[in-house]
């Protein structure tokens, strides 16, 4: 004998299954964190962030040929490397928006706010040449 599941019976939500693709990376990861703070999922004061940076900080470290590498000059060769490099990259992002968000910092806001100085003072510079 087969059991039919219930009409009205499906699968919990999950916490982040509607966070859509179509959301930039910024937004999506807002969303994330904003999601994962009222969760067991989030670290209670900024100490906790910033010890997990410095520790994937380190590991991003680990993975590099040496601190000289240079992206111009030099190419990553071992490929497992390369992906663990690519991902330690996005886990010191995504800590960096968590970091703005226990500092109450809107980072698109602050991104936006930055880039917009650094292309006044790159102009100027192209000036001033």
């Amino acid at each position: 004998m087969k059991l039919k599941p219930l009409k009205n019976q499906h699968k919990p939500k999950r916490l982040l299954s509607d966070v859509k693709s179509r959301y930039s990376a910024n937004s999506s990861t807002k969303i994330c964190k904003k999601r994962l703070a009222k969760s067991i999922f989030d670290w209670q004061n900024l100490e906790g962030v910033l010890g997990k940076l410095d520790e994937e900080i380190a590991e991003l470290k680990a993975v590099l040929p040496d601190l000289s590498f240079c992206h111009k000059t030099d190419k990553l060769t071992n490929e497992q490397k390369t992906k663990k490099s690519v991902m330690n990259w996005v886990i010191v992002c995504l800590l960096l928006v968590n970091v703005a968000r226990h500092l109450s910092v809107d980072g698109e806001m602050a991104l936006q706010d930055t880039i917009a100085k650094f292309r006044r003072r790159f102009a100027y510079v192209e000036e001033k040449n």
